[in-house]
């Protein structure tokens, strides 16, 4: 659970079954191109069940080109 103040983004990328590929959570009113964002990846098995998730901490507009996911 994150507190009422924090902004959820979420990017499906190419994905189609409804599951995020890319989340980023912020305080509100955070903007995107600030490196403040704490964001996962996630990756999927074939049933579509995450297997792993990592995580950086970047802006939002470099969440899909970070190279920092741990």
């Amino acid at each position: 659970m994150f507190p009422s103040d924090t902004h959820l983004e979420v990017d499906y990328a190419a994905r189609v079954d409804t599951q995020p590929e890319y989340q980023g959570f912020a305080p509100r009113g955070t903007a995107t191109s600030a490196p403040d964002w704490l964001l996962f990846k996630f990756t999927y098995d074939a049933s579509s069940r995450v297997i792993r998730r990592e995580v950086a901490y970047d802006s939002w507009d470099n969440h899909a080109t970070t190279a920092v996911y741990t």
